[in-house]
Order: structure tokens, then sequence, then C-alpha cells
């Protein structure tokens, strides 16, 4: 559909594919590609899987260390056309919106793949009731992505918008600090809704927040790295929350039932357990406490992010290199 519809420009000269391919950062995707495997893997396995000492995670560190020094490398002085070019940097209310983008990515995708686990494992509820519980947060965004775009566009402003959303989602996630196995559900349904307000009216006003602080020569590159890192940050969000998750339920759980952190994403079978009534309290409490404190974990990253907004500046929605043309009157034209 795209090929028949899409007008398709015209070109007056056929492009150098070889010079084109020879532009592409083959060494920036190695060395990112290996730092990201090399450092993931122990990070989201330490203390559960792998020993915090062993040889293999601290390997695994350093060589992944490197390779993000070699990224950086590759990309300020190697790479022709470099996938993440430092110079978008330079600019501090765009360095401030990538690093919030990481940021809240990071709470993003833990927070949304960790309340169905709190409701699953801690209040012993059903995978279709736990997943009914987080509609609120998708639910409340639709509704804010139409207020926030609607207010942009007739108004051509984003702060307000942004500092209510980073307002609202820290506050939504320092509520889910509260949460409980007797917290009532209409108390969590709010709390989920706030969040969702929030994550919309900070999502794409920071997309349109970029675009109004960034040359068109930067346009692109700067929003592909703002999807990079966002991305990104989600594998680390649940890399980290893993590793908190693991290690708070095995301090948490009894001694004699310790080896359950191994398999923190689901309970035990009670019923061949054989525990008593007592202990199976203790266990669901456990999980309760270990949910929790990847909720508190949650808490610094989003607000972190509501302090970046003191560094960004609304200026409306013209870019910094469209300066409008000045208008020429009809008497000014007869004087000429």
């Amino acid at each position: 559909v795209c090929y028949f519809t899409l007008p398709v420009p015209k070109v007056t000269t056929k492009p150098d594919y070889r010079a084109l391919c020879k532009k592409i950062d083959y060494w920036g995707i190695a060395a990112g590609s290996a730092a990201i495997v090399l450092i993931f893997i122990p990070v989201s396995g330490g203390s559960s899987y792998f020993a915090w000492d062993s040889t293999m995670v601290i390997s695994m560190l350093v060589i992944g260390g490197c390779c993000v020094l070699a990224f950086l490398f590759v990309e300020y002085r190697v790479a022709l056309l470099p996938m993440m070019p430092l110079s978008i940097f330079t600019s501090a209310p765009i360095c401030v919106m990538l690093s919030q983008n990481f940021l809240f990515g990071v709470v993003y995708y833990s927070q949304l793949y960790y309340f169905p686990l709190f409701f699953q494992n801690a209040r012993g509820m059903s995978p279709i009731l736990s997943a009914a519980l987080v509609l609120p947060i998708p639910c409340a965004q639709m509704t804010a992505s139409i207020l926030s775009s609607q207010y942009i566009s007739r108004r051509e402003r984003y702060g307000e918008v942004i500092w209510s959303g980073f307002f609202l989602w820290t506050l939504g996630i320092g509520l889910t600090c509260i949460f409980d196995r007797s917290t009532f559900i209409a108390v969590i349904v709010i709390i989920l809704v706030l969040q969702g307000i929030g994550v919309e009216f900070v999502f794409q006003p920071t997309l349109v927040a970029l675009q109004a602080h960034s040359t068109k020569t930067q346009r692109a590159v700067v929003m592909s790295n703002r999807n990079f890192l966002r991305s990104i940050s989600g594998a680390v969000g649940l890399a980290i929350s893993a590793a908190v998750l693991q290690n708070s339920l095995k301090k948490a759980l009894p001694a004699e039932f310790a080896s359950f952190a191994l398999s923190s994403y689901s309970t035990p079978d009670f019923n061949t357990l054989g525990a008593s009534p007592a202990q199976r309290q203790e266990i669901l409490q456990a999980y309760a406490h270990a949910s929790r404190t990847v909720f508190i974990m949650n808490v610094p990253f989003i607000g972190l992010c509501l302090l970046g907004c003191l560094l960004i500046k609304d200026r409306g929605l013209q870019r910094p290199n469209e300066v409008p043309e000045p208008v020429v009157s009809e008497n000014s034209q007869a004087e000429q």
C-alpha cells in the first residue's frame, strides 16, 4: 500500500550505494551490541543466578565497560555517520530530555511488568484480573493524549504539560509504595489512573519539545536516539528490577523457604509444599515486600526527571533555525 500511495521523490542522480554502505556505523553497532549483552546478563542475574564476586560476572562487567568506552570513542572519532553523535549532547535541554527519556523508560517498563506480578504473587489474583487492573494506565493514557495534544496545538506550548506530567507521575509512583496485600482495589485504580495521565503528559510532549529544540540537521538523529534510549532503558529497568526483587525476596523469606527466591516470578504450590497457614501468610508477605522494594526503587528515577524540568525552557513549537520571514506590507511595496 505504501509503495502505491506514498509520493516518490524525483531523484536526478542515482545514489552511490557503495558510498552509502561505507558510512554505516559498523564498529559502533558491534561495540554497542557487545556492551549491552555483556552488561545486562550479569546485572539481571547477579546474586540470584550468579555470584557477584564470580569470575564470569566480573569479567563480563569489565569487558562490557570497555565496550562502552570503545563505543563512545567510535562515535566521537571513527564513525562517518555515527548512530549517536555526541554533538547532540552539547545542548543542555536536549541532553536533559534524552536523560529523562532513559530514566522514565526504566520506570515505565518496570512498573508495567511488575504490577501484574504483585497482583498475582502477593495478592493471589488470577492472571486475567491482574491484567485487568493494569488497564487504568492505558485508558488514562488515551484520554490524556487527546487533552495534551489539543492543548499543545492550540496554545503552542508544551512546558506546562511536561511539568504536570512528571508531577503526576512522581506522585503516582510515590503512592505505589503504600501497596500491600490489603490495599483496596479502588485505591489501586485511582493511583494507576494518576500514573497513566502523567505518562501520557510526558511521552509525546517530550518528543515535541525535542523537535522544538533541535535544528533540522539534528532532528532525525535526536528522534532515533530518543527511541533507542527509551527502548534500552526498558531492558535496564527490567534487569535492575529483577535483581532488586530477587535480593529482597531472598532476605524476606523464612530461612527454610529461601530457595523460593530462585523462582521469584511465581509463588510455590502451597498444596504440595506442606506449609502451615502462618507460613503461607509469611511467604505471601515476603512477595509483597519484594514488590514494594521495586516500587520504592523507581521513585528516585522519576524524581530526577521532575527536577530535570528546571533546565527545560519552553520556546514554543518553532525550531531554532526556522526564523519566520518578515512580512512585507502593501504600503512598503508601493513606496519602493
